[in-house]
């Protein structure tokens, strides 16, 4: 490296002002030739310092923030999680989704038409990939993961928290697809010819959605944090308030759900008989939805989680 700086010179060479006012041969008190000098200095970790350690310059690309998303393998990673996870959870959902509207509709009983799906899932599950309730289901529930994945991606490459980042993107995501999904599962699942859905229902489905995602996505956690003492880690505490906390959120959210098919099939509807249809059959209902949040919310969001860790480690990833 010190030959690359300057020529050695000899007794007539540099003058004391040579560069970086390293006297040469020919200064006073004959000090040592300007490269000599130089390469003295490298040593000391003068001038430009010494040498990186062999590797560190990869290690330090492969820590860098951007690293972190893997590029195309960390896209894989994502989308693969997130769709093996949909098509994993879906089932169950569509059954009961399709209950509570036929039950909200009146066009059928709650639990008879749940087994009754669940029956012909089990006869035919061919006719049940290739029908629109599974494409809906895994559209909504599989598009929700991989906004949490591909968040979570993002977030890591800028090294900045994605608690409230992903709180956006699943609730732009979840709401879009569920919105859509009710509005085919109301014209499907209804009594009624139909018709474009009113903004009463657009509304209720709305609040519901927002609700839940900062819950079931933001929550977990945080809250898994406060009681890792009570579980024996962070990671138990973790698991329980991904499992417990959509369970919980359904004596809230139930009734929103309810009332976005009461305005789309009952449209002329008083405020009482709204609250009243709220209130009818609520604890089947609640019951019956934390059914339908488990697959998703509890073990879904887990499973989308482990998968998308261990595929990311499999890669080769952070």
């Amino acid at each position: 490296a010190a030959r690359e700086c300057g020529p050695s010179v000899g007794g007539g060479g540099m003058a004391a002002g040579g560069p970086g006012g390293v006297p040469g041969a020919a200064g006073a008190g004959g000090g040592l030739p300007w490269a000599a000098r130089a390469a003295a200095e490298a040593a000391r970790g003068g001038l430009w310092g010494p040498p990186p350690p062999k590797g560190a310059v990869a290690a330090s690309a492969a820590e860098a923030p951007g690293a972190a998303a893997g590029g195309g393998a960390g896209l894989l990673a994502d989308f693969a999680a997130a769709g093996i996870a949909g098509v994993a959870v879906a089932p169950v959902i569509s059954a009961v989704d399709q209950a509570l509207a036929e039950n909200a509709s009146g066009r059928a009983k709650l639990f008879p038409s749940f087994f009754g799906s669940l029956k012909s899932m089990a006869a035919n599950p061919i006719k049940y990939l290739a029908s629109p309730t599974f494409y809906w289901i895994w559209i909504v529930y599989g598009g929700t993961y991989l906004a949490a994945n591909l968040t979570e991606s993002a977030c890591k490459a800028r090294d900045m928290d994605s608690s409230f980042p992903k709180w956006v993107s699943t609730s732009v995501t979840n709401t879009t697809t569920c919105i859509a999904k009710d509005k085919a599962f109301a014209a499907l699942f209804g009594t009624k010819v139909p018709q474009g859905v009113p903004m009463g229902s657009y509304a209720a489905w709305l609040g519901r959605d927002f609700i839940s995602m900062g819950v079931i996505f933001t929550a977990p956690p945080i809250v898994g944090k406060q009681v890792a003492g009570i579980f024996g880690s962070e990671k138990a505490g973790y698991y329980a308030a991904q499992f417990g906390l959509p369970l919980v959120l359904q004596t809230i959210t139930t009734p929103m759900h309810l009332l976005g098919y009461d305005i789309y099939n009952n449209p002329n509807n008083t405020f009482a008989q709204r609250i009243a249809f709220m209130g009818k059959d609520y604890f089947k209902n609640v019951g019956i939805r934390m059914i339908r949040m488990v697959p998703p919310w509890s073990v879904g969001t887990i499973g989308n989680r482990e998968m998308r860790a261990s595929f990311r480690e499999k890669l080769g990833l952070q």
